[in-house]
């Protein structure tokens, strides 16, 4: 991920980028989870709070603030 993200961070920016791997997660993963969909949303009407909460922070620690820093460091520094 990160030698991916830093090949593409001089063309989109980080949150940019953030989004659309986001995106293309769901692409890819909601036909397999089709079947499972009357749970998933029953979850989220349960506990919306909680899972806004833990997905923000998840999407801005974990994915968003690991592409800012990858504007200024390379890939390798980032792995470790």
């Amino acid at each position: 991920v990160y030698i991916a993200a830093k090949w593409v961070s001089t063309e989109m920016p980080p949150w940019a980028l953030c989004f659309w791997r986001v995106l293309i997660a769901f692409a890819i993963l909601m036909p397999i989870v089709r079947r499972h969909f009357a749970d998933m949303v029953a979850l989220v009407r349960a506990r919306a709070l909680e899972l806004l909460a833990i997905g923000g922070i998840g999407l801005a620690i974990c994915q968003g603030m690991i592409f800012v820093g990858l504007e200024h460091a390379d890939a390798t520094t980032a792995g470790i």
